[in-house]
């Protein structure tokens, strides 16, 4: 990693980056407080499913909507947090959660106004951006963001890494370029043979 530290750390948010409007769905932000844990205090039980191993490990789960029509996976790997919307709806849950409370249908699951099905041209317009790569059937966006960290959230980083606050702005001061990170969003979407949204992919890093 040439020296570089990976960490994800979600900071406190007083507005939008670009890019940080992709990283909310349904009332879960990848970026703020983010938990395999939090996810089912919201949406309720559903097994997690765990892989691979030090810096490859990750845990998801998936839900299913109350209507039974959309399907949504939430992750965490050892420094990115993501979501998955996928089209295909898996007619066997019993790998997958159930949203019962709150109620929450197929056509609750939009990401700042995208939404499967919506066709390819419409897809960019609401990305607003150039995509970074592409094909006939994937589109993928990269936005990169330059963070400076209040004094409370450097303090509240420190904390969640060594364990204590209490000598925070000489440990801020060592620790220099932890004021500083950088987040990265990408976007991965796939469409079918008539450039309709099948599944989009989000995933959100903070890197120090």
């Amino acid at each position: 990693m040439n020296g570089i530290v990976i960490f994800s750390l979600n900071h406190v948010v007083f507005a939008f980056e670009p890019g940080e409007e992709f990283t909310t769905i349904i009332g879960i932000d990848l970026k703020e407080n983010f938990s395999i844990q939090n996810v089912q205090s919201k949406f309720g039980p559903a097994p997690i499913k765990r892989s691979g191993d030090a810096a490859t490990s990750e845990e998801k789960v998936c839900y299913l909507t109350s209507d039974h029509l959309g399907v949504i996976e939430f992750g965490r790997g050892e420094v990115d947090n993501f979501f998955v919307m996928p089209k295909a709806v898996k007619q066997d849950a019993s790998d997958c959660g159930v949203m019962s409370r709150p109620r929450v249908t197929a056509n609750d699951l939009d990401v700042n106004g995208i939404k499967l099905g919506i066709d390819r041209d419409k897809y960019k317009r609401l990305v607003g951006k150039k995509p970074t790569d592409g094909t006939s059937t994937e589109i993928h966006h990269e936005f990169e963001n330059n963070i400076v960290l209040t004094d409370a959230e450097l303090r509240a980083a420190l904390k969640k890494v060594f364990g204590k606050d209490d000598n925070w702005q000489e440990l801020g001061k060592q620790q220099h370029g932890w004021r500083y990170p950088v987040e990265n969003i990408h976007l991965n979407a796939k469409f079918d043979k008539d450039s309709r949204l099948q599944s989009l992919a989000v995933d959100w890093t903070e890197q120090w």
